[in-house]
């Protein structure tokens, strides 16, 4: 376990999303991430994670692909990630960082549609 303050857990997400890559940071649209400590307990029921597993991020919302004409009204897709599992996982500043990176990835990739088959599919994860 390794443990950080918010205001770095913060600062090392914004730096992930900061290093994507300029054309999704581009195409990035309508879109809020937030930090929590962990998920609650309903959207561990929604998102039917098993009781042995923690949930690093979610990803809610409409993803980009799925809208239409005058969607752009709805409200923002929101990305959460989970600090208190990040830190469980993890036992270095290193390693955080680096399954933060991964995580905000994951999630964005999901804003643009990309499933979790799709994701394993191509080894992305």
């Amino acid at each position: 376990m390794f443990k950080i303050s918010r205001r770095e857990f913060q600062r090392i997400v914004a730096q992930a999303v900061s290093d994507l890559p300029a054309d999704i940071l581009s195409a990035i649209d309508n879109l809020e991430i937030v930090i929590d400590d962990e998920a609650s307990e309903q959207q561990l029921l929604e998102n039917e994670v098993p009781d042995n597993e923690d949930l690093l991020g979610l990803f809610e919302g409409m993803p980009l692909t799925d809208r239409a004409f005058g969607d752009e009204l709805t409200i923002p897709n929101l990305i959460t990630i989970f600090q208190l599992p990040h830190e469980a996982a993890c036992d270095t500043r290193e390693d955080l960082t680096a399954q933060i990176i991964r995580t905000v990835r994951h999630e964005v990739a999901h804003h643009f549609g990309i499933d979790d088959g799709r994701l394993d599919a191509i080894g992305a994860y």
